[in-house]
């Protein structure tokens, strides 16, 4: 269960990003950071996914340790290997056997949509294909938490709407998805949404939620 107490976090010359933030969420499900920009939403991921440190509070994913992804505008990717192979290396810390990987990955991919494109090179991929692929890869990575920051801001309507299906497609998998977002597309398919205006956060089930 993601525990959010009192989170607050400055920057230089006084100024305070976030005030006071605190919320509870489940072990899973899709929850939305929404907000203005420069309204403190990727400061809050930040804070998350333990790249920025509080100045104030606490937070918790729970008492057993979490395996995290992180999914950005910019998707870290292999270019030069194929979607199979990219979707494939999220399994070799857990598994030795590169078949087995290859053939899991495949699997990933169709279910994301992307079986006709696991033998093209991530590099040749649009956009919205790459974060499903960003996607798929954290799911067969059984990554417990995916960390995403604006995943459809330079992505066209259908694309945004594919990422968006695909972000919760994860969640419904298991995974605690937490994404900050300025797009409808994805916060209204959320379990909960997080509303931050100068560095106040209001956080609300969702009642439009897919759960």
């Amino acid at each position: 269960m993601l525990i959010v107490d009192g989170i607050a976090h400055g920057y230089e010359k006084g100024q305070e990003v976030l005030r006071d933030v605190s919320f509870t969420f489940g072990t899973s499900g899709l929850l939305a950071l929404v907000g203005a920009s420069g309204s403190g939403k990727s400061t809050l991921l930040g804070i998350l996914g333990g790249a920025i440190g509080p100045t104030a509070g606490s937070y918790s994913f729970g008492h057993e340790a979490k395996s995290f992804s992180w999914l950005f505008q910019t998707p870290n990717v292999l270019g030069h290997r194929t979607a199979v192979e990219n979707v494939a290396l999220g399994m070799v810390c857990r598994r030795s056997e590169w078949r087995s990987c290859m053939e899991e990955a495949k699997a990933a991919l169709a279910r994301y949509g992307l079986g006709h494109r696991e033998r093209a090179k991530a590099r040749e991929l649009s956009g919205g294909e790459t974060q499903r692929l960003v996607l798929a890869r954290a799911e067969v990575a059984q990554s417990q938490v995916l960390l995403a920051d604006e995943p459809t801001g330079q992505l066209d309507f259908e694309n945004t709407r594919l990422v968006a299906a695909a972000l919760r497609q994860l969640a419904d998998a298991g995974a605690l998805v937490v994404v900050a977002t300025h797009d409808p597309a994805v916060s209204e398919l959320a379990d909960g949404v997080v509303s931050i205006t100068n560095g106040v956060a209001t956080y609300v089930e969702s009642e439009s939620s897919p759960r």
